[in-house]
């Protein structure tokens, strides 16, 4: 457990480098998007920040307090190409991340502050889908309509349903270089469509509503078993799969599986191609 305490930042740098100290949280709601020459980086208001390598397509792990942020609350994500800076605004403080050093600058540590805000203005043409500008749930009416690959379906006024009818609201999207529209998903995760063939791939991203007890490997995937912080129908516990070779994680949930009378899962054993999950009914 690490136990010391830094005046700021830059001093805590001088003993841990930007990915000695990694979490991975729910990253439920979605505030924002941008997109910077290797990422493209969206902002939670409850898991930090996720960070997409679009060049060599993979998600690289997170930014969140465990390795320089002021708060894992995002209000707002800009990327400044003038600087190659990522701003984060958060309830309590302003953060820029400078890729030259790797470090996060916070606002509040800083003795003086003479970094400038980038400009975010989007032009005159409200009806644009311009790229690499994050655009809200109210200009969604902006794309075509889009078709969901797999289990999923896109209905009425852009929300996703899932094979068990669970419903959640696209709160917005951005256009990348390759005319790919990268959706977000509150209580959900990420959707990748094509412009062009508008068709679209969703995965769901992070933890489930769990305090984690137990995390076993099998082969290169993770399991992640805990506690469900709440039950309720806005909630997703459940036993959480992060697959080595897929873009998105799956969950297991007790209400949705017969033979899984428990998800509540205390610790977990690898035996080969089995799983065993200790419960409380065994």
């Amino acid at each position: 457990m690490r136990r010391e305490r830094f005046a700021n930042e830059q001093e805590r740098r001088m003993f841990y480098d930007l990915d000695d100290w990694i979490s991975y949280k729910k990253s439920r709601i979605f505030s924002s998007v941008t997109i910077g020459s290797h990422y493209i980086y969206f902002g939670t208001k409850d898991g930090g920040i996720l960070r997409y390598q679009f060049l060599e397509n993979y998600w690289d792990y997170p930014f969140t307090t465990s390795n320089g942020l002021p708060s894992n609350r995002i209000l707002d994500l800009v990327y400044d190409k003038s600087t190659s800076f990522l701003w984060a605004i958060t309830p309590g403080d302003v953060a820029i991340f400078n890729p030259a050093s790797e470090e996060w600058i916070r606002k509040s540590e800083a003795s003086s502050w003479t970094y400038q805000f980038p400009d975010t203005g989007d032009g005159n043409n409200s009806r644009d889908i311009p790229r690499e500008r994050f655009r809200g749930r109210g200009e969604l009416q902006n794309l075509p309509h889009f078709f969901a690959n797999g289990d999923y379906s896109i209905i009425g006024d852009w929300i996703l349903m899932d094979r068990h009818f669970q419903e959640f609201p696209i709160t917005g999207y951005v256009r990348d270089r390759y005319d790919r529209i990268w959706f977000v998903i509150n209580g959900f995760g990420i959707g990748q469509g094509d412009l062009y063939s508008q068709r679209a791939d969703f995965y769901e991203i992070g933890l489930p509503d769990i305090s984690p007890r137990t995390i076993a490997y099998q082969y290169d995937d993770i399991w992640i078993g805990g506690i469900g912080r709440t039950r309720s129908r806005d909630t997703r516990p459940g036993i959480a799969r992060w697959p080595y070779n897929r873009s998105g994680w799956e969950y297991f949930q007790a209400r949705w599986i017969s033979h899984l009378p428990r998800d509540d899962v205390n610790d977990i054993a690898v035996d080969g191609d089995s799983i065993w999950f200790a419960t409380e009914y065994g």
